[in-house]
């Protein structure tokens, strides 16, 4: 019969209770670092067995109820046989470099099964039998083949263990993997040196606390064995973060086993039952945590780990400096001033690509190579350490500024005031640095090509303006027909759906009565698009007739013309006295004094305006315009007009009023973002990639930096 036990901890459980505690955090510790590595899946999954095993030791030795006592017994039991094969997979998955040979897998699989066997019959057979030894109750098999088995299934996975060790230990001829296996032999050594005392002394009744011990020291070295190797971080770091975990393992297994221990303690004196101790400290630990946390983690930090300290500092200094100011050697001189005053540094500079050479663009300390010596210097494409760079001997580490797959620029630094060389921390520390000041310097670069190539487009649409001016004016020194004495002149909206006004009504039937109105239409279209050239009557039959004879063609091209005539000049009498219409050089013209206003040309000139005030500094303006620029874009050029509107004579113009357009929203964008209107400058930037079909560079970057999905 099972006597239970007292409410209180008993001494001896506390070292199998802190190893339970320890592996529950390390386990878990490990798991969140690197949870795609099958090894610490594995190592995790040891972990959970650990803390299973040691609850399920403590608790029934000091548990008032006897039936809960057999249960976490019986899961004891079970705990002990699933174990070690458990720590054989471990070990073997540790140092395989392949997958496993099929007799490995085989003797796996085997004890596996024979472990899961006597784990279940441990779970729920009758016949286990009870047996108290100095204070500590424990279940075991009924003698026959199953305590066999049992020392089996728990000594032979142990013993093997240790020889894949030494094996894998004598083929590996790596000096850093040896050194990581003597760890792995050491930390095995002890765990199964515990392991066996447990397994002997509870046969011949000794005290099973030094076997605890032995287990939890164990525990400790496999952990600091698996996070170091497989940290992605430097040697330090990754012994630093070891600490951390460590230090809050111990710290809570303290922590809980205080309370285990005060929480019987205070409710006897106090003869409650009501969980004081614990709901108070609970209540303290969360209060305090985050704060407490991040005091300890800094006086850690300073107390051990000073240089890493000084190194977070100036991770945080630099990235300030280039996100907070505005001009890119401001940033760069800054950053690279930080550097200097943490590493202790003698001086250093930052050189930028310039033509076939390098430019410097910050300088620290007051010896630096030679311009002329720079002006044909090349890009090193790795960090070099020592005098590797003849450009400039007083330089003892060089770092790339590589922004993805392209070399920026270059940091050089010279030597430590104490002498001292630069460590592996300090040259991962540098690379990260070098990635900010990259970074800094491509987004710079490429905002003054932006705002070159926005120069440019202005010039362009300025020259295309004054081209179409001189146009217009040759046409009206062909036609000498002054624009005072015109029939009523024509507002023409082009920019979308074709529609025009004459004294503020729009015109509707371009053949009167005597020709199709879309062919008119599409005629008057093909004269406006082509002011200042003209058209000729083959051309015109192309787009509008391309079905019928030439003779055909031709009848069709004379009466459409013909009536479009005379839909622009009511009342006129015939044909060779039009001044709207006239014939000339084999071509037929459009009046360019007929149109008294065009949204093209106002949008033309709108932008030109708006580009030249965002050049000349005056946002203001530059804004106002651009908006009622892009406010006359209705849609695309003579948009739905018949026969001409589908033609390849259109697409032309039809592309520079569109770059036109998407040139205004990006400029627009660029003028929200210095208002800080980041969903308007979006709103552009998404608006010019729908205008480009889909895909526009330049917007698309513009929205990457704004952090704004398309």
């Amino acid at each position: 019969m099972l006597e239970t036990g007292s409410a209180t901890m008993p001494i001896n459980t506390i070292p199998i209770f802190s190893m339970a505690v320890l592996a529950c955090w390390l386990g878990l510790s490990l798991l969140v670092r690197t949870p795609q590595q099958r090894q610490t899946q594995l190592f995790a999954w040891l972990c959970l067995n650990l803390t299973l095993y040691g609850l399920t030791a403590v608790l029934p030795q000091f548990t008032t109820a006897p039936e809960v006592a057999l249960v976490l017994l019986r899961l004891h039991t079970a705990e002990s046989v699933l174990l070690p094969p458990i720590f054989l997979h471990f070990l073997a998955l540790l140092v395989a470099r392949n997958p496993f040979p099929a007799w490995q897998r085989v003797i796996g699989a085997a004890f596996y099964i024979l472990s899961f066997t006597l784990a279940l019959y441990a779970l729920v057979a009758p016949g286990m039998q009870l047996i108290e030894r100095a204070g500590w109750a424990t279940l075991r098999f009924p003698a026959g083949p199953l305590v066999l088995a049992w020392a089996i299934v728990r000594i032979i996975p142990l013993l093997l263990g240790l020889l894949v060790l030494i094996i894998g230990y004598r083929r590996t001829n790596d000096t850093f993997a040896r050194r990581r296996l003597a760890l792995v032999a050491l930390a095995a050594l002890t765990g199964v040196g515990g392991a066996l005392w447990i397994i002997i002394g509870r046969e011949l009744a000794l005290s099973l606390t030094s076997g605890h011990l032995l287990m939890a020291a164990a525990l400790v070295i496999f952990a600091y064995t698996v996070l170091s190797h497989h940290s992605l971080l430097p040697e330090r770091v990754a012994q630093r973060a070891f600490y951390r975990s460590l230090a809050g393992g111990v710290l809570t297994a303290l922590y809980i086993g205080a309370l285990l221990v005060a929480e019987p303690l205070v409710a006897a004196w106090l003869q409650i039952e009501v969980p004081i101790v614990t709901m108070i400290s609970l209540t303290t630990l969360i209060a305090v945590f985050g704060p407490l946390r991040d005091h300890a983690g800094e006086w850690f930090d300073r107390r051990f780990f000073q240089r890493e300290f000084d190194y977070s500092r100036l991770l945080r200094a630099v990235s300030t400096d280039l996100l907070e100011r505005s001009d890119l050697t401001g940033q760069v001189r800054a950053a690279l001033l930080s550097i200097c005053s943490t590493l202790d540094l003698q001086g250093g500079l930052v050189a930028i690509r310039h033509g076939a050479g390098l430019r410097i663009l910050a300088l620290h300390g007051d010896q630096a190579p030679p311009q002329a010596m720079l002006d044909h210097a090349a890009l090193p494409i790795t960090s070099l350490a020592g005098s590797a760079w003849d450009v400039w001997p007083a330089a003892r580490l060089l770092v790339p500024l590589r922004s993805h797959d392209e070399i920026v620029g270059v940091v050089a630094l010279r030597e430590r005031r104490s002498g001292e060389p630069f460590s592996p921390t300090e040259h991962a520390l540098l690379d990260s640095l070098g990635s900010y000041m990259a970074l800094a310097i491509r987004h710079a670069q490429r905002q003054q090509e932006e705002e070159l190539a926005m120069a440019a487009l202005a010039e362009q649409s300025r020259q295309l303006q004054i081209e179409q001016e001189q146009l217009q004016a040759q046409a009206r020194a062909i036609l000498h027909t002054p624009a005072e004495t015109l029939p009523g002149r024509l507002h023409v909206f082009a920019l979308g759906p074709l529609r025009v006004e004459r004294g503020g009504r729009p015109i509707e039937r371009w053949g009167g009565d005597k020709a199709g109105t879309y062919q008119a239409e599409a005629l008057f279209a093909f004269l406006f698009d082509r002011r200042g050239r003209g058209i000729s009557k083959d051309e015109a039959a192309e787009v509008i007739w391309p079905d019928l004879m030439i003779d055909k063609a031709d009848m069709a091209f004379h009466r459409t013309i013909s009536a479009l005539r005379r839909t622009l000049e009511p009342g006129l009498r015939r044909a060779g006295e039009s001044r709207t219409i006239t014939f000339h050089h084999d071509r037929y013209w459009l009046n360019p004094d007929l149109i008294a206003w065009c949204d093209t040309d106002q949008f033309s000139s709108t932008t030109a305006q708006a580009h030249r005030a965002l050049r000349d500094g005056d946002g203001e303006q530059a804004y106002t315009l651009f908006l009622h620029a892009l406010a006359l874009y209705r849609g695309e050029y003579l948009d739905d007009c018949p026969f001409f509107g589908d033609s390849s004579y259109v697409e032309e113009r039809r592309s520079e009023l569109r770059e036109s357009q998407i040139d205004a929203l990006i400029a627009l964008g660029t003028i929200y973002e210095q208002r800080e209107q980041i969903g308007e400058a979006a709103t552009c930037y998404r608006r010019a990639i729908t205008a480009a079909g889909g895909s526009n560079p330049r917007a698309e970057e513009r929205l990457a930096q704004l952090q704004v999905t398309l």
